[in-house]
């Protein structure tokens, strides 16, 4: 969505953007020109082009975060649909991928995050996949489509679980010792703060 904002020069040219630009520019005879403000889209899902970065390969189970320029969200659902043939551009059916990979996702967003296409603005269509546990960059994409879905699924938040832990942070830890929580706690206490609902168990 754009927004036109009434843009008023004063002084030696320097723009100003008053509260009511056009009243104030019309009782002092001030020139006005306009600038175009971008809000991005409000989505859920997005149709997305990764190129899988991370010696490791997909393993979706450890939870993944999505980074933008202004946001940090959890994925509620990855899905491989394929990979691009970088020689012929043909779209190869796959439901995994490795290094070096091209790959066809449809991302499930854990709640609404603003979202556009690549080819329209390159700034907030542009993200990298991280490994919820790790903070490791998996991939870089790009949105090439967008889409609302239900509210279910935006609503869902990231479930951080004792396995996923266990494997992380609290690896070597029993889920009984206070140790694991504490862990777990903090964790969870840094993606809040970073926007992102979690759910421990």
């Amino acid at each position: 969505a754009m927004l036109a904002v009434p843009l008023v020069m004063i002084g030696k040219g320097l723009p100003v953007i008053p509260i009511l630009g056009g009243v104030y520019a019309a009782i002092a005879g001030l020139r006005i020109s306009y600038i175009l403000i971008h809000f991005p889209t409000i989505r859920y899902e997005i149709d997305a082009r990764l190129v899988w970065l991370s010696d490791a390969p997909l393993e979706a189970a450890n939870g993944l975060l999505l980074r933008t320029a202004t946001d940090l969200i959890p994925i509620a659902a990855f899905k491989v649909r394929g990979l691009l043939e970088l020689e012929t551009l043909a779209e190869l059916p796959a439901t995994t991928c490795t290094t070096n990979d091209i790959v066809i996702a449809d991302i499930a967003l854990g709640r609404a995050a603003a979202v556009d296409l690549f080819s329209a603005f390159k700034e907030t269509g542009s993200f990298v996949l991280v490994d919820a546990l790790t903070g490791a960059t998996l991939a870089g994409g790009i949105v090439k489509a967008v889409r609302q879905t239900t509210a279910e699924i935006a609503a869902s938040a990231f479930r951080l679980s004792n396995d996923m832990l266990a494997r992380g942070v609290c690896a070597g830890l029993a889920p009984t010792d206070s140790e694991f929580r504490r862990r777990a706690e903090e964790v969870a206490i840094i993606l809040r703060a970073a926007g992102v609902t979690v759910e421990l168990g």
